[in-house]
């Protein structure tokens, strides 16, 4: 983090560097805003005409619009020409309308470069041009400078040493009585978030292999303490999470998702929705938002370093961490809300996360990704979703800390089409 932190404040105390990007960055946003304009503009919306000039014109020996390319669509307002019959428009169908398509575009491109040219002829184009690798060979010269203090904490992350330390120090086991002066799963999730987070910022390889240390482990056993953190090691728990985590989507089937999240949300609760375990604190739950937070900003990272070369396959890994992400998200959720149900002044209803849809193709987020702004700011995305998961896993202030003073927890992108809702769940 200091290095990091370093590299950070050299590239903000140059001004040449920082003005340089800061012109590459509104030029190229520029230049993709002509392109669309022209584009757009280039698009044909067809032949304004009433329908009964359509029926007419359909009369002649030769018309203009044969039905074989053409049809008429009415508006969708209902409104009426001066000759009293409908409004509507003219548009190619079929063979026609891929036709038009291909000029149309042509034609939108050809514009748009020709809008580009004059703007690029005022600039200093050799400048323009060759700052992009120079950025790049900044960036490359600090990643290679960091690389080697992560890769010397990935090794420790990965020792025996260190997996025996949560194996043998911590009972899973453990009643988790509220009445106890210490909690050790509490210790444990903090201990845990100490060695995990945050994410590698400088290689792609040990970005995977830090998402194989953290995300890939199988959470019943000893070894995931990364993922165990998130339900404070406590075996009961960790097991209805473990069904959730490879849940049947199905919801015709018995134990499905829904009825597994219920499951897990109704066994860290009595039937008062007050907590059973010392684990379930708003320490705990903002713990695990960070650590969640950083898988979904390593994970974006990871692609986004792939997205850097366009016919480059989705990197090793990519699509397990996106099949995952989805349902920990969920796991993540229902506890966090089982908290609030026990902290909260209202406990006549708790709130369950419903995960609708995590259809995730490794393939079309990578696209999506080559697509996005992120590609040409990936280091800056990155550090800044560092510091706020930093922020996240470092709570201030008592025990008895209010829910409302929790950041919220990290969305995830819309490319992966995880989306949760809140649903009322009658008490038990």
């Amino acid at each position: 983090m200091a290095k990091d932190a370093a590299h950070r404040k050299e590239w903000l105390s140059n001004n040449d560097w920082m003005r340089s990007q800061a012109c590459y960055s509104t030029l190229q946003g520029l230049r993709e805003a002509l392109l669309a304009m022209a584009l757009q503009k280039a698009q044909r919306n067809g032949t304004r005409a009433s329908e009964d000039s359509w029926k007419y014109q359909q009369l002649q020996v030769n018309p203009r619009y044969p039905t074989s390319s053409y049809t008429w669509v009415p508006d969708a307002d209902g409104g009426r020409a001066s000759d009293g019959s409908r409004n509507g428009r003219i548009v190619s169908i079929g063979a026609q309308a891929e036709k038009n398509r291909v000029f149309d575009a042509r034609q939108g491109e050809e514009a748009g470069r020709n809008k580009w040219a004059r703007i690029l002829r005022q600039l200093d184009q050799k400048k323009f041009e060759t700052w992009p690798e120079k950025r790049d060979a900044i960036l490359q010269r600090q990643a290679q400078a960091m690389r080697p203090y992560e890769q010397d904490w990935l090794r420790a992350l990965d020792c025996a040493a260190m997996r025996d330390y949560f194996k043998n120090h911590f009972d899973e086991n453990d009643p988790g009585k509220i009445t106890a002066r210490c909690s050790s799963g509490t210790v444990y999730a903090e201990e845990a978030d100490r060695v995990c987070y945050p994410q590698p910022l400088a290689h792609k390889d040990d970005i995977n292999q830090w998402l194989e240390l953290t995300l890939g482990k199988e959470i019943g056993k000893a070894d995931a303490f990364a993922l165990r953190a998130f339900f404070g090691n406590h075996k009961e728990s960790i097991d209805k999470a473990k069904e959730l985590l490879v849940g049947d989507w199905d919801r015709g089937n018995d134990g499905n998702m829904r009825d597994k999240t219920v499951d897990l949300m109704r066994g860290v609760l009595n039937h008062e929705l007050a907590r059973k375990y010392n684990w379930l604190h708003p320490r705990v739950v903002a713990l695990s938002m960070g650590g969640l937070a950083s898988m979904v900003a390593g994970a974006m990272q990871l692609a986004a370093m792939a997205a850097r070369l366009p016919k480059a396959p989705p990197p090793a890994g990519l699509a397990k961490w996106l099949r995952t992400l989805p349902p920990l998200t969920l796991a993540q959720q229902a506890i966090e809300r089982a908290m609030t149900a026990s902290t909260g002044r209202d406990r006549s209803a708790l709130l369950l996360p419903v995960l609708l849809t995590a259809e995730v193709d490794a393939k079309e987020f990578l696209q999506f990704v080559r697509g996005s702004a992120m590609i040409s700011a990936e280091k800056r995305a990155a550090t800044q979703a560092t510091q706020r998961v930093r922020s996240a896993s470092r709570p201030t202030g008592s025990g008895s800390a209010s829910t409302n003073s929790l950041p919220r927890v990290a969305e995830c992108p819309a490319a992966w089409r995880c989306i949760t809702s809140c649903r009322p769940l009658p008490c038990p």
